[in-house]
């Protein structure tokens, strides 16, 4: 006994006490602290390939955790239905049995048996008042939950793809402004440095050059960190190390917006209600729920059932013959008092059905208003669009008249410097319009239901 309270006091089963201050951290038991559980290893970019936006997709469905749990979830789900299912079937059972008996009266032996052999027995629900129906059609409310929750897991990984992929190609397309910006600022430094050379130019003009392409050097290297941060956002995303190398297409110039947005508004939100899968989720959450109150109402209903039983005993070194036994029964079961336990207990699952029915509508307007805001985003980003190409026009041949101008004496710096800082904001405009443009496509047709996961790209050769 010792021992063994040592070996308790010093190798664990007891939690440990908290610590005597408040200032020292609490230290876990040893169980606690084990090894790190096992991770897949993930599917890999080519990295001599950059990648599209359906590849990064697929990369990121195979490598994501949550839409693995997810679909482990649904799978569960499904079995689970079939589970319950085997409530309409009857139950048979095969046994044995070994016995040996042995009786003895003053002391002496006066009687000594073994008997041995199978049994076979076989149950049945014959009726029960609704309460299997109800569990079964439960299961598959429950199932139909997990599918459609798998699919708004699925929708949503893709959209989080989708705009890590925007905002990742788009900081390239920054990054790129910023190098233009860089080299126009150069230019300008050069034209006051030609100036001042010719005499027609003061120091003043050629140290407010030199701050311009220094703030757009600035901007350059401000650019460029937030490249590699989107870079490790978008490796997170596809379930890779930060550290994975990959490069990524640039977007073309023309994209189409996904099938079936182009409808009013009203059209959309009407397929947001009809389509959305995790508001077909939560409806069959509230359709399950219901269904459970209805099985706990049959509880306090009588239960019909029918069983039978063979059996055969064989006697051990004995010149008896086996025996066979029969046996057929006729149960009828009828709660009568069960201390209140089944009314608490179908007032608990008439509450939680009213109370996913209300989440169920809650989430109802949630859906509605998500598409309202999305539509009329992706009206205002399509006019940014729009708006921001005819300003980069401008900005350019402005800048360039302005150049122009000052390189022949008749123009200002403050001027060229104006415009081409004017030049180098609407390029910028231009690659953020683009941006909050596919990003607000991709929010919309995730609102609306119609995001889903694509099939698998295929490899290149």
């Amino acid at each position: 006994m010792t021992a063994a309270c040592r070996s308790v006091s010093e190798g664990g089963g007891w939690m440990p006490p908290p610590p005597e201050t408040s200032t020292r951290a609490w230290q876990a038991p040893a169980p606690v602290q084990g090894p790190a559980p096992e991770t897949e290893k993930p599917v890999l970019p080519d990295p001599d390939r950059a990648l599209t936006l359906e590849r990064v997709l697929d990369i990121a469905l195979q490598n994501n955790p949550r839409t693995q749990a997810a679909w482990a979830s649904a799978r569960a789900a499904w079995a689970e239905m079939g589970a319950r299912k085997a409530a309409y079937y009857p139950s048979l059972d095969l046994g044995g049995n070994f016995t040996r008996t042995k009786q003895t009266v003053g002391g002496q032996l006066s009687f000594l048996q073994t008997t041995y052999g199978p049994s076979v027995a076989l149950s049945a629900l014959l009726y029960d008042f609704g309460r299997r129906e109800a569990d079964v059609d439960a299961a598959e409310a429950a199932a139909l939950a997990s599918g459609f929750a798998f699919n708004a897991v699925l929708a949503d990984t893709v959209l989080l793809v989708q705009e890590s992929f925007y905002r990742y190609v788009n900081a390239q397309a920054l990054l790129e402004a910023a190098r233009a910006g860089l080299e126009d600022a150069e230019v300008s430094l050069k034209a006051a440095d030609e100036r001042r050379g010719a005499g027609v130019a003061t120091i003043a003009e050629v140290l407010q050059a030199r701050t311009v392409r220094s703030r757009a050097l600035l901007i350059q290297q401000e650019t460029e960190g937030a490249v590699q941060a989107l870079r490790g956002a978008m490796a997170t995303v596809m379930g890779l190390p930060v550290t994975t190398p990959f490069e990524a297409q640039p977007l073309p110039d023309a994209i189409a917006p996904p099938a079936g947005l182009d409808g009013t508004i009203e059209e959309l939100v009407e397929a947001a209600l009809s389509g959305r899968p995790d508001l077909e989720a939560s409806r069959a959450r509230a359709l399950e729920a219901a269904l459970e109150a209805k099985r706990v109402r049959a509880e306090a209903w009588p239960s019909l059932t029918a069983g039978g039983a063979f059996g055969r005993y064989y006697y051990y070194h004995s010149d008896r013959d086996a025996n066979d036994t029969y046996s057929g029964t006729i149960g009828l079961r009828f709660p009568l008092f069960t201390g209140f336990e089944h009314s608490y207990r179908l007032k608990k699952a008439e509450a939680e059905a009213e109370a996913n029915r209300a989440e169920t509508r809650d989430l109802a307007n949630q859906v509605a208003l998500q598409v309202w805001n999305s539509y009329y985003a992706v009206q205002t980003a399509l006019k940014q669009v729009s708006t921001s190409a005819d300003l980069l026009a401008s900005a350019d041949e402005s800048a360039a008249v302005a150049l122009e101008r000052y390189k022949a004496g008749v123009g200002t710096i403050l001027d060229l410097l104006s415009a081409q800082r004017a030049l180098s904001e609407a390029r910028a405009q231009a690659v953020l319009a683009r941006s909050d443009w596919l990003i607000s496509l991709a929010r919309l047709a995730r609102d609306t239901g119609r995001l889903h996961g694509p099939e698998p790209a295929p490899e290149e050769n």
